[in-house]
């Protein structure tokens, strides 16, 4: 099988983004993959892009572009709707579009590029985006509470914990009377996870459940929920909700 030799032009491995850099479309931030051919004499042949954290329907769709089955000389590039996590982008080409194990015993011409961090050159990209569900409560107890927000659909896998560099914390900013309460951070040592349908959810979550920090005084707050790199507090992206915290 003759090697058809790959690059990733766009994204750049480890490249991390927010809505800053990239817009907001649906669930995630729409990010250009650019990539090319840098084999010589190599037919045109079918590309595939995928992402590890593409919440495919099923087997057919596993694929970023699954629906783009015409064969050309180069990469064609594409706009991608990456929702937040970490994303392991990986380009594949070869000529034949069936991933059906008969056709793949066919193949002839097949490359690869990005992948994880031990690949040749991988692709690695990291989406902040901070998103609180709808059914968030605004009405929050000391005593007892559920901060939520939108998580990777993998946040609990095996697989996805190791590469994962997605930080979730909340603060509490004071808002209108009673005056002279202090602003408070809050990030749990542990986070549950709720897959999405689980409980009616329409998107994945990780939530935290259990009693507010004792410094929180009463009344009301804006509470922010920080989605932010780990190891670079400089990159964050920051979401809020104005709440009331009774006793």
């Amino acid at each position: 099988m003759p090697p058809v030799k790959l690059e990733i032009i766009q994204p750049t491995h480890n490249l991390v983004i927010t809505p800053a850099e990239y817009p907001v479309g649906g669930a995630g931030l729409l990010v250009p993959l650019q990539g090319r051919v840098i084999s010589t004499e190599t037919p045109p042949l079918f590309y595939r892009w995928y992402s590890s954290l593409n919440p495919a329907p099923n087997k057919d769709q596993v694929a970023l572009n699954w629906n783009d089955n015409q064969t050309a000389p180069q990469v064609r590039g594409m706009t991608a709707n990456l929702g937040v996590g970490t994303h392991i982008i990986t380009l594949v080409a070869k000529d034949r579009v069936s991933d059906e194990p008969a056709e793949v015993a066919k193949i002839v011409y097949a490359g690869m590029a990005g992948g994880p961090a031990d690949a040749e050159h991988p692709c690695i990209v990291h989406v902040l985006l901070a998103q609180l569900p709808a059914d968030q409560a605004t009405a929050l107890s000391k005593a007892g509470a559920t901060l939520k927000a939108i998580a990777p659909f993998k946040w609990s896998d095996d697989d996805y914990k190791p590469i994962n560099k997605i930080v979730y914390s909340w603060r509490f900013e004071p808002r209108g009377n009673p005056p002279n309460r202090t602003t408070v951070s809050f990030q749990p040592p542990t986070l549950g996870f709720v897959q999405k349908n689980t409980q009616g959810n329409p998107a994945p979550l990780v939530q935290y459940q259990g009693t507010l920090p004792a410094v929180l005084s009463l009344g009301d707050y804006t509470l922010v929920l920080r989605v932010a790199y780990d190891g670079t507090p400089s990159r964050v992206h920051e979401a809020s909700l104005h709440v009331t915290i009774g006793a």
